[in-house]
């Protein structure tokens, strides 16, 4: 698990300062924040706060990512193989997630929701 995102402030990350986050953690940050697919997973993850099947998940980014009231069958079995094959595990390695692959069930780290808090912090400051 890479230890960028312990900066060993709570959960508000309008507490973090410039020299609390290292370069590597902003590196790793921007690029996980660089794919869709990863923040509509994690935005997902936090705000269900369960385990989650991969199906499901699936089904949530697909449609997120088709912004209708659901996405295709299709399309729903094309993310579950993305998510499976590239962003969970990054997610995983990065210690915003737990996935578990036998099972293909992912939870939300204590990480992940701390991770997630910057985002929105992020969005939020660029609006």
């Amino acid at each position: 698990m890479n230890s960028a995102f312990q900066t060993g402030h709570g959960d508000d990350a309008s507490d973090l300062t410039r020299d609390d986050i290292s370069a590597d953690a902003l590196d790793t940050m921007f690029d996980v924040l660089s794919a869709d697919r990863r923040r509509h997973t994690l935005q997902y993850l936090v705000e269900t706060d369960a385990t989650v099947p991969l199906s499901k998940l699936a089904a949530a980014v697909a449609t997120a990512e088709a912004g209708e009231s659901s996405a295709s069958t299709d399309a729903q079995q094309q993310v579950a193989i993305d998510l499976h094959h590239r962003h969970l595990p990054k997610l995983a390695d990065e210690g915003l997630i737990s996935y578990d692959v036998d099972a293909n069930l992912t939870t939300v780290t204590e990480t992940g929701r701390k991770f997630d808090t910057v985002r929105t912090s992020l969005l939020e400051n660029m609006l």
